[in-house]
């Protein structure tokens, strides 16, 4: 990748710029608590993460086989994000030198878009929780106006807010979801591994995939000089 040639990088938020599995699992607690069932195991949880608030309701109530009624799913839902926004970043950590590859993104005069799946409201209550809103220029979250991934629109839409060109842009994840938004929207993409990247999986065979943020900032180049 030629660095003059890139003017924007999109990056996924939970799994891929901050661990927040834990808080994750915590509102899934919450929300599943009238329920009377046990606690998720954080492995679990974080599998289940990636497609969304409701996509992740639904995948509790599957783990612990409870056929929930629209009625039960939808106060669950609501519970869960109440708890979430009260609480957006208890226990959720950015990734070792996450921080200071933004912080060169920003010095290269690189725009810094967020792509969620996450509710957009609460992305950016966990991005401010952080400390990450002075450095992420635009952040598009999974609760519309465009579908989630792996549907492009939102990836598609971000880049355009940050007035790139989809060939001047590059998305960074850590799922398959975004592996496929990315392949939907002809965007170029890394995979970020902090442990979790499917290697298994054949259908992401020939997706590059780095390790952590070091070697994130290798693939993009900031490790050498301008």
């Amino acid at each position: 990748m030629a660095r003059l040639q890139l003017k924007a990088v999109i990056f996924d938020l939970d799994g891929t710029l901050v661990d927040s599995a834990p808080d994750i699992a915590l509102a899934l607690d919450h929300a599943l608590g009238p329920y009377q069932r046990p606690s998720i195991p954080l492995a679990d949880v974080r599998v289940m993460i990636g497609d969304g608030v409701k996509a992740l309701i639904s995948k509790a109530f599957a783990f612990h086989k409870f056929e929930a009624s629209d009625m039960q799913h939808a106060t669950a839902l609501a519970a869960f994000l109440d708890f979430a926004s009260n609480a957006p970043a208890v226990k959720t950590k950015l990734f070792d030198g996450t921080l200071s590859l933004l912080n060169d993104l920003r010095a290269a005069n690189i725009k810094i878009g967020v792509c969620t799946n996450k509710v957009n409201s609460l992305a950016n209550l966990v991005i401010e929780s952080v400390g990450l809103a002075p450095l992420i220029d635009l952040t598009v979250g999974g609760d519309g106006p465009y579908p989630p991934k792996p549907d492009p629109a939102s990836l598609i839409a971000t880049i355009k807010g940050l007035g790139a060109l989809r060939s001047e842009a590059i998305y960074v994840g850590d799922m398959r979801v975004d592996a496929l938004a990315a392949r939907n929207a002809d965007v170029a993409f890394l995979a970020v591994d902090h442990g979790h990247w499917p290697y298994h999986n054949k259908e992401l065979k020939d997706v590059v995939c780095v390790k952590a943020m070091q070697g994130l900032r290798h693939a993009l180049m900031l490790d050498r000089n301008a």
